[in-house]
């Protein structure tokens, strides 16, 4: 029971520290144990009688050491102050707000996809046994979980969960089934350029041979279109390099195996190392670097589009140039 700063209700003297302090079991009322011995019962019988619990009268009310009233709430419990967008109360735990009011729509179905992990475990899923939930408010290799949340955005319930397994170092790889389908772009949706522009620099690269032998064999399809049909070329002299395009022809395909054993562990890095940059960056600065985890996490789907733009006008000109240096040399 906080009783600082309260008077006793008998002598009326602030309790301070160190007094010999009694509290009716009742209630909860304070006294002096020698006021209490005096008088020999409480006095406070209209909260018996009502059932109800004493109040410190001179409780300090909690006033956040925030700039911004904005940026924070008190549990209405315990008069924690926390972020106004903390779904739990940071000291006691107790929910602050209905996910189904959050103004982010990656936090709303993060509870949801909790939710439905919490019913799982009930139906003896292992997995949901180990991560049935995973509090916002703990931390993963001393991130926040609401900022991992934040960062990941999209599908960050199977995010947390994964960062969760491997921050415990578990050895076995998790498979990125949309990194294989998609390769290089997956890594570009989720904001990891560097990656995302060498594998499809590399891929692109595993066409040069096959663009060698169109260079080649061009000539006989402008001079009898049929051939596109047959197939009916005369490949000789360029043997070696049919070969060569043959056998490159099946990198895109490792290329995109090694995308999907890799992509997880790749997006974890990223998104660790990029939280931990920004907690130092922004350190004493909260609403700053909220901003920043929203603006440098989430995904980038224009980014895949201006590939996918990019890898269509590469072909084009390539065509082109083809076609425009071989019309003059065909008699």
């Amino acid at each position: 029971m906080n009783y600082h700063g309260a008077p006793c209700p008998l002598c009326g003297q602030i309790f301070k520290e160190g007094d010999d302090v009694v509290v009716c079991p009742d209630c909860g009322t304070p006294y002096h144990r020698a006021c209490y011995k005096e008088k020999g019962h409480c006095i406070m019988e209209e909260l018996h009688e009502s059932g109800g619990e004493w109040v410190n009268p001179n409780k300090p009310k909690v006033v956040p050491n925030i700039v911004s009233q904005q940026t924070i709430a008190a549990c209405p419990d315990c008069g924690h102050p926390n972020h106004v967008d903390n779904l739990r109360c940071e000291n006691c735990g107790r929910r602050l707000q209905s996910a189904a009011h959050s103004d982010r729509p990656y936090e709303r179905q993060y509870e949801e996809d909790m939710r439905a992990m919490e019913e799982d475990a009930d139906h003896g899923q292992p997995m949901a046994e180990i991560f049935g939930r995973i509090d916002p408010n703990s931390k993963i290799q001393k991130i926040a979980v609401r900022d991992i949340i934040a960062f990941t955005q999209n599908n960050a319930s199977y995010f947390v969960r994964l960062f969760k397994l491997m921050s415990m170092e578990v050895s076995a790889s998790v498979f990125n089934w949309s990194a294989l389908l998609f390769g290089p772009f997956y890594f570009l949706y989720r904001k990891m350029y560097h990656k995302g522009i060498t594998l499809l620099l590399m891929e692109l690269a595993t066409y040069l041979p096959s663009f060698a032998v169109a260079y080649h064999l061009m000539p006989q399809a402008i001079n009898d279109p049929s051939l596109l049909q047959t197939m009916a070329f005369d490949t000789s002299g360029i043997g070696f390099l049919l070969t060569i395009s043959n056998i490159v022809s099946y990198i895109p395909w490792l290329l995109h195996i090694y995308a999907g054993f890799t992509a997880n562990k790749s997006y974890f890095k990223h998104s660790m190392d990029s939280l931990q940059q920004l907690s130092l960056q922004f350190e004493g600065n909260r609403p700053e670097m909220e901003k920043q985890i929203l603006r440098r996490g989430g995904v980038n789907p224009v980014a895949v589009f201006l590939g996918i733009l990019g890898v269509f006008a590469l072909f084009l000109l390539v065509s082109v140039f083809i076609t425009m240096t071989l019309l003059p040399l065909v008699p």
